[in-house]
């Protein structure tokens, strides 16, 4: 049953969850929140990896797709995936097409994949044999501090460099920059097929989407292994609010039951993919 929209005299708003526990077919459409620019996960276009399993999720549900945009930053969540408008009695969108680690405002699903960092260089320029990482620290002392690595702050190739003294090697960018004329892409795109940099060191889907868009210089992708207690893979769910119980289940099954189509999805756009675990599977646990 509807929970009941009531308001209180004055304008408050009484019922919070106003679409807390509809189940999936009593909603009108699969509405998810996304950013507009983040290729290549999701852009306005329906360019991206998350956009094409939205789709197969709303022709699963025969519900139409709906997307309320909002840039992913800091509080992306409280601004979408909570962001009740009045005027419409509902709230702006129900479902987070990509909710890593952390996600502190809604419950999760399973992991629909799991992905790692990597390391992306161009073949012939004196890289060819590095096949991981450590290779990076047996390569001859003139060559090895010469190197321009492009990492992003805060993310795990950054505390690798860091680790192994490699730090100074570092040309730095913002996790989010907050422009939506700039995304991770654009390192690669420019700065290394421009030779500006001669390792782009980043999360791997969007490493392995732009390797595989450039064709001339032809480009390596080598991901990251575990190693040294370096968190370097991490599993990606999709979140719908608190409270949403049955919505909740759907979209988890919607995951369960669809893996071979996301999978394919994913390989489409040349996401490594690394074997999700069995808590990946699974509903993580929640106390709220």
């Amino acid at each position: 049953m509807r929970t009941r929209y009531l308001a209180w005299a004055g304008g408050i708003t009484a019922a919070l969850f106003a679409t807390a526990g509809l189940a999936a077919e009593e909603r009108e459409a699969f509405r998810a929140c996304a950013d507009p620019s983040n290729m290549p996960m999701v852009n306005e276009a329906g360019e991206g990896f998350e956009n094409k399993i939205a789709e197969l999720f709303a022709d699963k549900l025969g519900l139409p797709l709906e997307y309320y945009w909002v840039p992913q930053q800091m509080g992306f969540g409280r601004v979408s995936l909570k962001n009740f408008l009045d005027d419409k009695n509902r709230y702006a969108c129900d479902v987070v097409l990509s909710a890593g680690s952390g996600f502190d405002v809604g419950q999760t699903t399973p992991a629909y994949f799991r992905s790692t960092y990597v390391m992306v260089f161009p073949e012939g320029a004196g890289l060819d044999d590095v096949r991981e990482p450590a290779d990076l620290l047996d390569l001859p002392a003139d060559k090895r501090e010469s190197l321009r690595i492009g990492g992003f702050t805060k993310s795990p190739p950054v505390t690798w460099l860091q680790r192994n003294g490699m730090l100074t090697n570092l040309v730095g960018y913002r996790t989010q920059s907050g422009s939506r004329d700039f995304d991770p892409g654009d390192v690669i795109r420019n700065e290394l097929v421009n030779g500006d940099l001669d390792i782009v060191m980043l999360w791997g889907p969007i490493g392995g989407y732009y390797a595989q868009q450039i064709d001339t210089p032809k480009l390596r992708v080598v991901p990251f292994e575990p190693g040294e207690g370096l968190a370097v893979s991490f599993p990606i769910r999709m979140a719908v609010r608190y409270g949403e119980n049955e919505w909740l289940e759907t979209v988890s099954n919607l995951i369960r039951d669809n893996r071979d189509e996301i999978e394919s999805i994913l390989a489409d756009y040349n996401v490594p993919l690394v074997p999700l675990t069995e808590a990946d599977k699974a509903v993580p646990d929640d106390d709220d």
